[in-house]
């Protein structure tokens, strides 16, 4: 057994302190506003007020944070001023601000989750606030804020970091917790908010201002599947403090560390436009860089995983070359694909200008102690004897040849989303259809580019099509994808559909436009969309209108795969779990199991569901729901019958 331990003592820091602190720090010159445009690229800056509907790039919301974080308590603090232009083209009574860190408690997930907590908001006029939900407090302006009138506000904050297991990054282990959340509800916060295995993640760390589309700011609930929420552009200026030794990296461009006296360092950080503010920490935090284009691309690690980081590198390069050659040029001057300590069963996370990838797809799988890593021996080992002859390489090999695959398909799908919810952004609760599916397609197109067609194929089967056919190995049944995310009754039937049933009417589309007309069709659709948050309508159309001849194929491809269910026909998948065991074990291993189960009276079916716990209970489909607070206001508009 292996024992953990700290290397060294670290000594934190008080970030309450730290914010009195930073008041005394000089600033620096002074930056125009907004701040940051230095990570946009100049033909992109030029287009940025246009696309989004802006008098002027003054009127792009404005985030000034100075915040402290210590990763020996696990505690930090901060001060946001929102600096926002009312561009809504009516008046306001009242900003909404969501705590995203609060969402997965608020749903009732269990487990120590990081919290984020306001306790002071102040303005030029007295303003009031209230907590609406544990992940809405609406601040309530003295006097309606007109249309083109603009507000600056400072919201004090703070909260604390979750604690992971120390087999935070085993990736036996996550597998295991996967496992046994196929038929939950979701509602895990992924890490987030958290400190484990020597690093520190924070994404959405700060009170952020509610998106505003459709004549309204979106404050609904949040859903227990899919991604906890999506932002509209704005521009950042940050300084972040942290103790000495404790290196960070954010989404924005980072200035280099500068001491605070009696404290730690603090980092300037600044950015625009982006989605988003996302850090993350290591006192060993190393990197390697290469260019695509205008742009630098990082890889940032865990000095121990040196090795991981350099193939992580290449891929994100690759994939990006691969999008910037389909979709059009990336109009960031920073790519950064960070390591985090992800959990929950993400595998990746996707910010603008910067990606998270799980630990545990940087770890050797001979470093596990899991269960699991002992039972996919022994099945290895069985599938071999009862074949007659011994299994030939050792599954440790194998696990590591799966793990390289999955990584690069990881990296190359969370660089996709740069352009997939990133560049063209959508409402990921209503829409969870438009991001993901065109993510998985664009990584095996990365794939495809880097490595051949077959690499590309088999990428899909084991990252894409697995989704769905373990789903119904389980038991579940083929549904329309076309709806909001609370409509989904578990985490595998929203993985199944929307990541492995949809991407591929992609495929489906490139058969019958061909590749070439394709490409121009989306390349055009991102230049349409550039920036904003566009609905699956709206896509659908920007596609038609590009696709030429084939326009008519469009609209139909996509009723098929979103709207319809035909999803053992199209994917060449059914119940029997055929597809599973051919493509998680190596042929000779699955051919054996194969002959050999009939012998206890078993099919592959049955053998799978002893693996991954059973079938997924009731199936009865639910949704579209209702936000009871938004019904019982409408109830009140109502006449008495």
């Amino acid at each position: 057994m292996k024992l953990f331990s700290r290397s060294a003592v670290y000594f934190g820091v008080s970030p309450r302190l730290v914010l009195i602190a930073l008041v005394l720090l000089a600033s620096g010159s002074a930056a125009a506003e907004p701040p940051g445009l230095g990570l946009c690229e100049p033909a992109a800056r030029a287009r940025l007020s246009r696309q989004l509907g802006l008098r002027s790039l003054d009127d792009l919301t404005v985030y000034e944070i100075d915040q402290a974080i210590d990763d020996v308590t696990g505690t930090f603090s901060g001060r946001v001023t929102l600096r926002f232009t009312n561009t809504t083209g009516r008046p306001l009574g009242l900003l909404p601000l969501l705590l995203h860190p609060n969402t997965s408690a608020e749903l009732g997930a269990p487990g120590d989750a990081g919290t984020l907590e306001v306790t002071e908001v102040t303005a030029a006029s007295p303003v009031s606030f209230a907590a609406v939900r544990q992940s809405l407090v609406e601040v309530r302006l003295p006097t309606p804020l007109a249309a083109g009138q603009r507000i600056a506000i400072s919201v004090r904050y703070s909260g604390r970091l979750r604690r992971l297991a120390p087999n935070a990054n085993d990736v036996f282990a996550q597998a295991m917790s996967s496992i046994g959340a196929l038929s939950g509800g979701g509602a895990a916060d992924y890490g987030l908010l958290a400190m484990g295995d020597g690093i520190v993640t924070a994404a959405s760390a700060y009170p952020m201002l509610a998106p505003y589309r459709d004549g309204g700011f979106d404050t609904s609930r949040p859903a227990r599947v899919g991604d906890l929420a999506y932002n509209g552009m704005a521009a950042f200026r940050v300084r972040t403090v942290v103790p000495a030794g404790l290196k960070i990296v954010t989404n924005l461009v980072d200035g280099r560390p500068a001491p605070v006296p009696g404290v730690g360092e603090v980092v300037v950080s600044e950015g625009a436009p982006v989605r988003d503010l996302i850090l993350v920490a290591a006192r060993d935090l190393a990197e390697r860089s290469s260019r695509v284009g205008g742009t630098r691309v990082r890889s940032l690690f865990r000095e121990r995983d040196t090795t991981a980081g350099q193939k992580v590198l290449e891929a994100a390069a690759a994939a990006l070359g691969s999008f910037e050659r389909r979709f059009g040029p990336y109009p960031y001057t920073e790519l950064d694909v960070a390591e985090a300590s992800l959990v929950g069963g993400a595998g990746g996370v996707e910010f603008s200008s910067m990606v998270l990838i799980a630990g545990m797809l940087y770890r050797s799988p001979d470093d596990s102690e899991s269960p699991l890593a002992a039972l996919m021996q022994m099945m290895s080992r069985l599938g071999g004897l009862l074949g007659g002859q011994a299994p030939g390489a050792s599954q440790a090999e194998r696990m590591g040849d799966l793990l390289d695959d999955t990584l690069e398909f990881t990296v190359a799908h969370e660089v996709a989303h740069q352009y997939f919810a990133g560049i063209v952004g959508n409402d990921s609760r209503r829409f969870p259809s438009l991001d993901e599916p065109l993510a998985q397609y664009a990584a095996s197109l990365a794939i495809e580019d880097r490595r051949g067609a077959a690499a590309a194929r088999a990428a899909m089967d084991s990252n894409v099509k697995m989704n769905y056919a373990l789903y119904r190995l389980l038991g579940g049944r083929d549904r329309p994808v076309l709806r909001d995310t609370a409509s989904f009754r578990t985490s595998i039937e929203y993985a199944a559909l929307v990541y492995g049933k949809a991407p591929y009417l992609y495929v489906a589309l490139r058969r019958s436009l061909g590749d070439a007309q394709l490409s121009a069709a989306l390349r055009a659709a991102v230049a349409r969309h550039e920036f904003r948050l566009v609905s699956t309508e709206e896509w659908i159309r920007a596609l038609e209108a590009a696709a030429g001849p084939g326009s008519r194929t469009v609209r139909s491809t996509f009723r098929r795969y979103l709207d319809e269910s035909h999803g053992d026909e199209d994917l060449g998948v059914d119940d029997s779990g055929d597809f599973v065991l051919d493509t998680m074990f190596p042929p000779e291993v699955a051919a054996s199991l194969r002959q050999s189960l009939p012998i206890l009276g078993m099919r592959p079916r049955d053998l799978l569901r002893m693996v991954f716990g059973g079938g997924l209970g009731d199936d009865a489909p639910i949704g579209p729901g209702i936000d009871p607070d938004a019904a019982l206001r409408a109830l009140e508009g109502l006449r008495n019958p």
